[in-house]
């Protein structure tokens, strides 16, 4: 698995890391010797004590379990030879506007994120931390939904020199702002530190699909941008790239490797 990791290297498709469930020591042995980690993702979106919030949560022990598996993450993710370690926060959120206390839930995030930090910057490992947002989606309404919101949360931050974003297409075009535009802000405060593409058809659920598929010429524009930066010049986005769509149609799981493979190599495109 990891060696069709490296081969794919930033663009697998996404059900390839979702069949990705090696044991730690496993991924520990084969990634050292096939390929260094770009990124490493922590959710937790899918922990049964997490349903409600988890860095966020309002019970003490939920956070405290979820600082402890995400800096256990952290570790593993130093050792992989991460430069990014990105964290979405799908379940930071609530579905009526009078449930939570919006504020205090920033004040809990600030605390998490700026304890993960300092933990990173202790431990001497070099990784910075990225935040994604998304507007909605497993909850109704997620904390930190767009660029602009994640920009203004990382300024109140202690450690805020190590913590940048993670932006996603499908997700910041859930919410219908300018993708672009958004990119070249994050550029412009310094904070772009990786970068999802995929394509998106309005506001709908998140959709993940191939890049370009969706605003093309929006994404013509951020390629521009990122590749050369934008029509009056500047500094260009140096930074990883990652694919994170789902193959439209595969037969089979050699069909989902072809189709990264595919990305990589345009040119064996018929």
């Amino acid at each position: 698995m990891a060696r069709a990791l490296a081969r794919c290297t930033a663009s697998a498709p996404r059900s390839v890391w979702e069949r990705a469930s090696w044991p730690a020591w496993r991924w520990t042995a084969a990634v050292s010797s096939t390929a260094r980690a770009a990124a490493q993702y922590c959710s937790h979106a899918c922990s049964a004590v997490s349903r409600s919030s988890s860095l966020r949560s309002w019970l003490r022990s939920v956070r405290r379990f979820a600082l402890r598996k995400t800096l256990r993450n952290i570790d593993l993710a130093a050792e992989f030879g991460a430069a990014t370690y990105v964290l979405w926060g799908g379940r930071e959120g609530a579905e009526s506007d009078a449930a939570k206390d919006v504020r205090a839930a920033l004040d809990r995030y600030r605390e998490a994120i700026d304890t993960i930090a300092a933990y990173v910057k202790d431990r001497g490992y070099q990784l910075r931390l990225a935040l994604e947002p998304k507007p909605n989606e497993p909850r109704g309404d997620i904390f930190l939904p767009t660029v602009g919101h994640a920009l203004a949360f990382i300024a109140e931050l202690e450690h805020g020199d190590i913590v940048g974003l993670n932006p996603e297409t499908g997700h910041e075009q859930m919410a219908n702002p300018n993708f672009a535009h958004g990119i070249a802000q994050a550029l412009w405060a310094r904070k772009l530190f990786h970068i999802d593409l995929n394509g998106q058809r309005g506001l709908k659920y998140d959709q993940d699909l191939v890049f370009g598929h969706g605003d093309l010429l929006n994404a013509f524009v951020l390629v521009d941008l990122l590749e050369h930066g934008a029509p009056g010049g500047g500094s260009a986005y140096q930074g990883p790239r990652h694919f994170d769509y789902k193959p439209l149609r595969v037969e089979n799981e050699a069909g989902v490797w072809e189709c990264g493979r595919r990305l990589n190599h345009p040119e064996g495109l018929s």
